[in-house]
């Protein structure tokens, strides 16, 4: 009787130590989830600053570009 008492006990302490390597895992995961979420948070703010800030000044070259092909294209005449 006291060898399956030991053994119920040591399945009990199994399944308890289960639990708790459960429990350490779901704790764990955020902590190592939080660099790639930091990784994507970054990565979206780097497209925004692009597109803030590269993009306004490439629309303005092109257009410089294309009013300069345009006065150049202009015969001497057209020009005054």
């Amino acid at each position: 009787a006291q060898a399956m008492v030991y053994r119920s006990e040591s399945a009990s302490e199994q399944d308890a130590q289960r639990r708790r390597e459960g429990i350490y895992n779901f704790f764990q995961v955020p902590r190592n989830l939080e660099p790639l979420l930091l990784f994507g948070y970054l990565a979206c703010v780097d497209a925004f600053i692009d597109q803030c800030t590269f993009l306004p000044i490439r629309v303005l070259f092109a257009a410089a570009q294309r009013l300069g092909r345009e006065s150049r294209s202009l015969s001497p005449s057209q020009r005054r």
